[in-house]
This record gives structure tokens, C-alpha cells and sequence, in this order.
């Protein structure tokens, strides 16, 4: 038979109010009194009903954590990272994956709240949504902060508490890099998704390419076709179609020197398809990848990189939401936190050749 508070209670000849009350560290119970409470909890292996508790608290100690794909490496480091921030702060977190869909984002939400969470943090930029359905749809009964890596214009989220990552710096830094190296003919490889071309991060690049002079912005940005990734997820990268549609590419723009990845994932891939093509990474062409995932570091050669800021995002969404918790602040509030350029072996000089050869292997 379980142990519950009845049974010390009554092993101890007090009433079961001093016990629930000692094992929640109310001082108005003598340190003496919670000690031996405390030990005789342990000695009957006393594990707490949280669902009780909850309800006599109006909190169950528990979040929910609304993450896109499990298979990206940076949303298991989020995972991670929330899971130490809440267990240190007493709460457990309950994940729930949504495809960046907002629907199903919506759909989970309220499963969560129903499950008794006192808070949520929801991972997505949902380029596909307009201003009202990000509104209205991400309005939840329980404290809320959104999290994303990019932004869909700031208008959408004026009435949310937001933090997400300032690409511009990154960028910036990215090209001026670039820049320093020789390299003026700067392109950025993009999957061609519905509602994207409003991701800030190509709007820092238009910026940038035409802050140097390099021509219209927009005329740098290569919008592959949906061939780059599997129907069934945004994130599985079809690896013969995508090579061909690389290979496209450089025929139609031998000039190319340098490569701006908008997702980690395909500037790992861009590097092997070019050595398949006989191109050399930096010496023909430079890339640059985005967020930082481990494999980037021991790639060969090793990445370049625009880093999404993953630890000190987390660390503020998770104070933003224990302020909503624990101190009833709910105000919309948007932190954002600048991205880091890292540079590593993949961005070189410019070649002296004004034209790239390829030579499939």
C-alpha cells in the first residue's frame, strides 16, 4: 500500500495538515518538526501526489514546451537546455512536437492546458499565418511566451511576449567577411516554403548584398524547388534531386564564389555535393551555413556559421514565463537576443578564376 500523508500523520500523532504543510517548507512549521516530518517521509519511501497537490495549489508544477521537429538537432538542445531551467526551478516540462504547423501548434496547446500546465512556451515562426490568426490563435488560458528563430514581421507578435533571435547582426557580419575575402558575387540558398519570403533573415541579406553595392538584393537569393525536401517534412533534404538542382545552379551562375545556407543541414550537404561536382570548399567556392549544430565544427572543412543564440534564448523565455507563473506579469514584452558570426575554415579568399568548372565524379 502507498504511503500518503495520513499514515505519517498518524505515525507521528500530528494531523496530516502539519505534514503537507512541513513537506512544503511552510517556516510557520518549526525546522525540528519539518526535519523529522521529512526523514519519516523518506524511511516510508513517501512519494507526493501531484495531481493533489496541483489542485489544492491552483499549480501543478508543470510546463509545456510546443517544439517543431524532433529531428533538428537545435530543437533537442532547446529540449535540453528547458528541461534543466525547469527542473532547477522545481517544474517538470511536457514536450509536444507540432511540424511548425500552427493548426496542430493550436490543437496541442490546448491538450496541454487541459493536462493542467500552468504555462506554456511555443517554438515557431509560422510564416504561413497572418497577422490575426497569430493574434488570436496563439492566445492560450495560461501564461504564454512564443519562441522563434527568425521573424514574420513584428507586427504579428505586439501583443505576445516574444523572444527570438536578431539575425541582422549575424548576417552583417557574415558578409562583411565575405567582403574582407574578395567575394562581391554572394548568394544565399533558400527552400522554397509558402509565407518565407518574409523571414527577416532574407530581408538582413537584400540589405546587405545592396549596402555593398553587390546589385539588387533579391537577384542573390536561389528559392530552390520543394525537390530539396521530402513531402513529408520540411527538414529531410532529398539528396540526388537537391545535387541536381545545385548543379543547376552553378551552370546558370558560374560566377558564384560564395554561399549563404539558410539551414544548417544543406550547407553539411552543399560541401559534399560540390566535391561530387570536383569544386573545393573554400578555395572555389566559400560557404556559410545557419545555427550551429555539433557536426558543423568537425565537417571537413569545418563550417562557417550564423549561430542562433539557442542557451541565452531559452534562459529568457523561461524567465519571461516564471514571471507570467509566478508573478501574474502577462504584458507583451519581445526580447531579441543578436546572432553570432562564427568563422571556421569553409569562408576563404576569393578564387582568381572569374568562373567556376564543374566536373562531376
Amino acid at each position: 500500500m502507498a504511503t500518503t500523508l495520513s499514515s505519517i500523520a498518524e505515525k507521528l500523532s500530528i494531523s496530516r495538515g502539519t505534514v503537507s504543510r512541513a513537506l512544503r517548507d511552510d517556516s510557520q512549521i518549526s525546522i525540528s518538526t519539518r526535519n523529522r516530518i521529512k526523514s519519516l517521509a523518506k524511511e516510508m519511501n513517501y512519494k507526493p501526489n501531484l495531481v493533489a497537490r496541483g489542485l489544492s495549489l491552483g499549480k501543478t508544477q508543470t510546463i509545456g514546451f510546443l517544439a517543431g521537429s524532433p529531428s533538428l538537432e537545435i530543437t533537442s538542445t532547446m529540449e535540453a537546455k528547458l528541461d534543466e531551467l525547469a527542473n532547477n526551478a522545481g517544474y517538470e516540462v511536457y514536450v509536444a512536437h507540432t511540424k511548425g504547423n500552427l493548426d496542430i501548434t493550436v490543437k496541442r496547446a490546448h491538450k496541454l492546458i487541459g493536462r493542467g500546465v500552468d504555462g506554456l512556451i511555443v517554438k515557431g515562426a509560422f510564416p504561413e499565418a497572418t497577422v490575426k490568426e497569430i493574434q488570436t490563435k496563439l492566445k492560450f488560458s495560461v501564461p504564454t511566451v512564443l519562441f522563434s528563430g527568425t521573424l514574420f514581421g513584428k507586427s504579428a507578435y505586439s501583443s505576445h511576449r516574444l523572444v527570438c533571435q536578431d539575425v541582422s547582426i549575424g548576417i552583417r557580419k557574415a558578409i562583411n567577411h565575405l567582403y574582407r575575402l574578395g567575394h562581391s558575387q554572394i548568394y544565399m540558398f533558400s527552400m522554397c516554403w509558402p509565407g518565407w519570403e518574409k523571414d527577416m533573415r532574407f530581408i538582413e541579406f537584400y540589405k546587405s548584398i545592396e549596402s555593398h553595392g553587390f546589385g539588387k538584393g533579391q537577384d542573390r537569393l536561389y528559392s530552390t524547388d520543394e525537390s530539396y525536401a521530402n513531402k513529408g517534412t520540411r527538414h529531410i533534404i532529398d539528396v540526388d534531386l537537391a545535387f541536381l538542382q545545385t548543379k543547376k545552379f552553378l551552370k546558370s551562375h558560374p560566377e558564384c564564389t560564395a554561399i549563404i545556407c539558410i539551414q544548417s543541414e544543406f550547407a553539411l550537404f552543399l560541401t559534399s555535393a560540390l566535391a561530387r561536382m570536383g569544386i573545393r570548399v573554400p578555395q572555389d567556392i566559400s560557404i556559410v551555413g545557419f545555427d550551429d549544430v555539433s557536426t558543423m565544427a568537425y565537417s571537413q572543412p569545418p563550417l562557417s556559421t550564423i549561430a542562433q543564440p539557442v542557451e541565452e534564448m531559452v534562459n529568457s523565455a523561461f524567465e519571461l514565463l516564471m514571471e507570467g507563473i509566478e508573478r501574474d506579469i502577462d504584458e507583451p514584452k519581445q526580447i531579441a537576443i543578436p546572432s553570432k558570426f562564427i568563422i571556421r575554415q569553409s569562408a576563404g579568399e576569393v578564387r582568381s578564376e572569374k568562373k567556376i568548372s564543374i566536373t562531376e565524379k
